[in-house]
């Protein structure tokens, strides 16, 4: 026995396509960011950022140079403390 719906339309979610919604009309509003002077003046004075940018320097000045020196046995031995848990 076939049971045939009766006045019901069938589900096609993926072949069509949906109603646009209504486009809202032009507004005035607009998103605006504004970043006050004294948070302008905090983004430049971070000492944390200036001592490792500081060090970053160092380092990169080593690197080319040469002068800079790895320590193996303290790399191999954070690895396995690393590892090991």
């Amino acid at each position: 026995m076939k049971i045939k719906p009766f006045h019901v339309q069938p589900l096609h979610t993926y072949t069509n396509p949906t109603k646009p919604a209504k486009a809202a009309a032009k507004s005035s509003f607009i998103d605006k960011v504004e970043i006050s002077s004294v948070a302008m003046d905090m983004r430049g004075t971070n000492p944390v950022e200036q001592a490792r940018a500081e060090k970053v320097a160092q380092l990169k000045a080593d690197v080319q140079s040469g002068a800079y020196q790895v320590d193996a046995r303290k790399v191999a031995q954070d690895m396995l403390n690393y590892y090991r848990f």
